[in-house]
């Protein structure tokens, strides 16, 4: 499920501002230092220190913002010559000019926090939370909570980390769509549980989605 995140969407922040900010926000702990060390009052020192605190605080989100920042990769654009109706003839004619890659954003005030569809189908900052349940007790058996908007590649982890925890592989595993991968059930049927996931619809009707085929290792067309 996905849970809101306490920060705001205007703290998302590019990298060439997230640097300025954090240039600004150093200045300012230099500066509040220096007028620390020259002011004898002792109130004055005590607000000059909260001050300074607080510039402090700031810069070192502005630091982590910018580490963050390092590990996300930008997003990748599909093939202009691959759009649906275009076609290229090399004439330039019908084509259009492929846009810049949308730069990736990370929030001043919450730097692992992401933008994520939630349930009333808007987009908002929010951490993903994964739960494990028991299917005869209902009781909670795992939880992890990650910041990738989507379940894909999180079924296979949930589940070994069941494993770890309790020293015991579960029978069947249940889980909606969303978590539907080949490899993840390649990997839970080795470790000798049955992933009861639906299969993805196909787009032709005349495709069944539950007859194996050709490519399915044997772990797929038992789960098929």
């Amino acid at each position: 499920m996905r849970v809101r995140a306490s920060n705001k969407a205007a703290s998302f922040r590019r990298q060439d501002k997230l640097a300025r900010l954090h240039a600004q926000a150093e200045g300012q702990v230099q500066a509040l230092k220096q007028e620390l060390e020259e002011d004898a009052g002792a109130s004055t020192r005590r607000k000059q220190a909260a001050r300074e605190r607080a510039a402090r605080d700031r810069q070192q989100r502005l630091v982590n913002a910018l580490d963050v920042m390092k590990k996300i990769k930008p997003a990748k654009q599909p093939n202009p010559s691959k759009r649906r109706g275009k076609k290229d003839d090399g004439s330039g004619a019908g084509s259009s000019k492929p846009k810049a890659p949308a730069e990736p954003r990370v929030s001043t005030t919450d730097a692992e926090a992401r933008v994520m569809k939630m349930g009333d189908r808007g987009f908002r900052p929010a951490y993903n939370v994964q739960l494990t349940v028991d299917a005869e007790t209902h009781l909670i058996s795992c939880v992890e909570v990650v910041n990738t908007g989507s379940d894909m590649e999180l079924m296979a982890p949930m589940h070994e980390a069941l494993r770890q925890r309790y020293d015991c592989t579960p029978g069947h595993w249940q889980a909606d769509g969303g978590f539907t991968t080949p490899e993840a059930i390649n990997e839970l049927t080795e470790r000798g549980t049955q992933p009861v996931v639906p299969p993805p619809r196909s787009r032709n009707p005349a495709i069944d989605c539950l007859q194996p085929t050709p490519d399915n290792t044997p772990a797929q067309v038992q789960w098929r």
